[in-house]
C-alpha cells in the first residue's frame, strides 16, 4: 500500500504565490474584457457593412424611380391622371339620366347631389346620392359602368348598399353614392383703377 500523505491537490494555481495568482487573474479579467470588446467591435463592423449594402440598395432603387425610363413614364402616367381632373362642373342629374337608359325595369328616386368637401389644393370632392329599386343585377353593373365610363370627367361609384326585398325574387334595391373631383380655378380680383 503506498500512501500519499504530503500532496496537495488544488491544481496550477495552488503552486504559485498570492501575488501571482492575483496577477494571473487579473491577466484573466483582462482578456476576457479585451476578448468581449473586440466581438462587440466585430459586430459593429458586420451591421455598418450591412447599413452600407441597405443604403446603397435604397439609392439603387431611388435612381431607378426618380431618374431614368421608369421614372419618366410613371411621371406621364401621373399627368395623365391629373390631366382627367377637370374643372368643368360635371353636372350628375344629366349624367345620371343619361344613364338611366339601361334601367330597363328599374326606377330612380331621392337623387340629391350633396355638399362640396374641400381637399385642399384647389381640389374637391363632389358627391351625388340616389337609390334605384326593383332592378337585376346585371342590369345595375351595366348601369353604373355606363355612369363611371367618362371620357372628361373622374366619376367612381363612392358608396354602394344592395337589398334584397325578397328572397324568391331576383330584383334589388340599391342607395348609390358617386363621386367625383374637380378642381377650383382661384379667380383673380379685378385690380382696382385708381383716378
Amino acid at each position: 500500500m503506498s500512501s500519499r500523505v504530503g500532496m496537495k491537490r488544488g491544481g496550477w494555481m495552488s503552486r504559485l504565490n498570492p501575488r501571482e495568482q492575483r496577477l494571473v487573474s487579473l491577466l484573466l479579467v483582462v482578456g476576457f474584457v479585451m476578448g468581449g470588446a473586440m466581438l462587440l467591435q466585430m459586430r459593429g463592423a458586420r451591421f455598418d457593412a450591412s447599413r452600407e449594402a441597405v443604403d446603397e440598395m435604397r439609392r439603387s432603387l431611388d435612381v431607378v424611380y426618380r431618374q431614368g425610363a421608369i421614372y419618366e413614364e410613371l411621371r406621364r402616367q401621373k399627368e395623365s391622371r391629373e390631366s382627367k381632373i377637370s374643372d368643368q362642373r360635371l353636372e350628375f342629374t344629366i349624367l345620371v339620366e343619361k344613364a338611366s337608359k339601361a334601367l330597363e325595369n328599374g326606377n330612380l328616386s331621392d337623387e340629391v347631389e350633396k355638399p362640396d368637401l374641400p381637399l385642399g389644393g384647389g381640389l374637391q370632392k363632389r358627391l351625388y346620392s340616389f337609390d334605384v329599386k326593383d332592378v337585376t343585377l346585371e342590369v345595375l353593373l351595366k348601369f353604373l359602368e355606363e355612369l363611371e365610363n367618362q371620357r372628361d370627367h373622374i366619376v367612381h361609384t363612392d358608396r354602394l348598399r344592395i337589398a334584397s326585398p325578397s328572397e324568391v325574387e331576383d330584383r334589388l334595391n340599391v342607395e348609390v353614392d358617386l363621386a367625383t373631383w374637380q378642381l377650383v380655378r382661384k379667380t383673380e380680383a379685378p385690380e382696382e383703377s385708381s383716378s
